[in-house]
């Protein structure tokens, strides 16, 4: 008996490992701390060097940054890139420095060093602006730095409790912190003018740093509204506009600091993984498209989406991947409603991320090493390739996007089984409509293939007219090639009658070199 996996190859990606430094990863200890659009920054478990890579062997080094100690917690509080020119790290384990970094350059300057406390970080019209406290100080400081000038200014002091939260909105800096009271503030560098866009009721009684997201014509932001929870405040950054769109939400420390795979803000809207039970096995979904009506907890098949992680936004909707109760992640996407809340394939997937105009997610399963795509014109998730053929128990995680090249963490080969960082590259695929995923999938759904009920041959058949013969390669999971032949008339039968229990990989290639691959699994 034979049973068909469909999935549909797309040409021209390729992967390798990069080589020639020290490049063994532990799940989860290990982590890539943030991608510019140029580099990946990275730290290793027991190891207190902060790395770089370019995505080859030799722009893969150690920078001379070291951190204070060798376990990794959260080295990064925030970390944030402008322009293509600079990226700026603030380091929340002891010693609190702030360093910056030129694009495409593994060197750094230092902003501050040893600080007390750091509180965030944005840039704006090409300078940095930091909220912090140095040794010994009571007060948090505003502080605005130039990278081409590599000077400082103090444009602000704030004492009793403090400055929270800090981004850029419209050419200004909106700031939570005490003035005379816990307020939300809209400050112009240039000027110095501040206007007080709202007055909270309560203190902040933690006294952390809060996530302050841009959206669209929205800033969405965390505030605890007692002694444990946090409330989620939508602001327009004029007065008169901030409200408390959902309550009583748990404080934990990954709406603080690992913000990257469970926030996303788009186009004015916001989802974001949360907790409201105090119990961090049940995470639920939250969407919000800034209005209180407009802000639920999302569910599907009447029940709350629990666990969802790497929200992507793309062709207008957001993508992510959460449980669907069978004890394995799926994709799922939604506008925003319950109703338009859907779970786009039963393939078990782990990780999600947007390269190139196009959806990648790694495998779900464990023990396959094999990257698989989001397919919009037959709405299929579909494989891509093996991160290495000859590596079944690869399970490729850890990605992360830069401009032209796909990071992960996979494992190399059967004879050696520890995890190493590997990149993905593939021809630059220009922006499609939603509709269509890749102008160069010119024969996807063009093929379908089915079992002999009665035997254990298969067809290969055509579902449009095909003018030139097709190059079919089968071959096994090791890569030894079983049969190769052309075919010019369909159906088409092979003959698997021969062939031992296993899978078994189905290439059809075109004359234009256009491809299609086929799983298959012999009982």
């Amino acid at each position: 008996m034979l049973t068909i996996i469909v999935f549909t190859n797309v040409n021209g990606q390729t992967a390798g490992f990069i080589e020639g430094i020290k490049n063994n990863w532990t799940f989860f200890h290990d982590r890539i701390i943030y991608a510019d659009n140029n580099a990946i920054y990275y730290r290793l478990n027991g190891d207190t060097k902060l790395y770089y890579s370019n995505g080859t062997t030799a722009g893969t080094q150690a920078t001379s940054y070291i951190f204070g100690t060798d376990a990794f917690f959260s080295p990064d509080l925030g970390v944030f890139s402008h322009d293509n020119n600079y990226t700026a790290l603030g380091t929340d384990d002891d010693p609190h420095d702030i360093i910056i970094f030129k694009d495409k350059s593994p060197t750094f300057d230092y902003v501050e060093k040893t600080a007390k406390s750091f509180k965030g970080m944005t840039f704006l019209n090409g300078k940095l602006y930091y909220i912090f406290s140095k040794t010994g100080s009571v007060a948090d400081k505003l502080v605005e730095y130039d990278p081409v000038s590599k000077t400082k200014k103090e444009l602000m002091s704030f004492t009793t409790d403090g400055a929270f939260g800090i981004c850029a909105f419209k050419d200004k800096l909106l700031i939570v912190g005490y003035f005379s009271g816990n307020k939300l503030i809209s400050f112009e560098p240039s000027t110095g003018s501040l206007t007080v866009l709202h007055t909270f009721n309560t203190t902040n009684t933690f006294a952390k740093a809060i996530n302050m997201m841009p959206s669209g014509d929205n800033v969405y932001f965390w505030y605890p509204n007692g002694s444990s929870k946090y409330s989620l405040f939508v602001s327009k950054g004029v007065p008169s506009t901030t409200i408390a769109l959902m309550d009583n939400f748990t404080a934990y420390d990954e709406f603080t600091y690992y913000s990257s795979n469970i926030v996303k803000a788009a186009e004015g809207k916001l989802m974001a993984k949360v907790n409201t039970t105090g119990d961090t096995s049940t995470e639920f979904t939250l969407y919000s498209d800034g209005t209180v009506q407009g802000t639920k907890l999302l569910e599907f098949n009447n029940v709350k989406l629990s666990g969802s992680t790497d929200f992507v936004y793309y062709c207008k909707q957001f993508f992510f991947i959460a449980s669907d109760g069978s004890g394995s992640n799926k994709l799922f996407s939604t506008n925003g409603t319950n109703e338009g809340t859907k779970k786009l394939s039963d393939i078990p997937v782990r990780e999600l991320v947007l390269f190139n105009n196009r959806l990648y997610l790694s495998d779900g399963n464990s023990n396959r090493g094999e990257l698989f795509a989001w397919n919009d014109k037959n709405g299929k998730i579909e494989f891509v390739l093996d991160v290495n053929d000859a590596a079944r128990q690869s399970e490729p995680r850890e990605f992360r996007a830069i401009k032209d090249k796909l990071f992960m963490v996979a494992v190399r080969s059967n004879l050696d089984l520890s995890y190493k960082l590997a990149v993905m590259t593939e021809p630059v695929r220009s922006k499609e409509d939603c509709s269509v995923s890749s102008s160069s999938e010119q024969y996807v759904s063009n093929f379908s293939i089915f079992p002999n009920p009665s035997a254990t041959d298969f067809f290969i058949d055509a579902e449009e007219h095909i003018y030139s013969p097709i190059q079919v390669v089968i071959s096994d999971v090791t890569g030894r090639i079983i049969l190769q032949k052309k075919v010019d008339h369909f159906p088409a039968i092979i003959n698997a009658h021969d062939w031992t229990s296993g899978l078994y990989i189905v290439k059809l290639i075109s004359a234009d070199k256009n491809s299609e691959t086929y799983r298959i699994v012999k009982d």
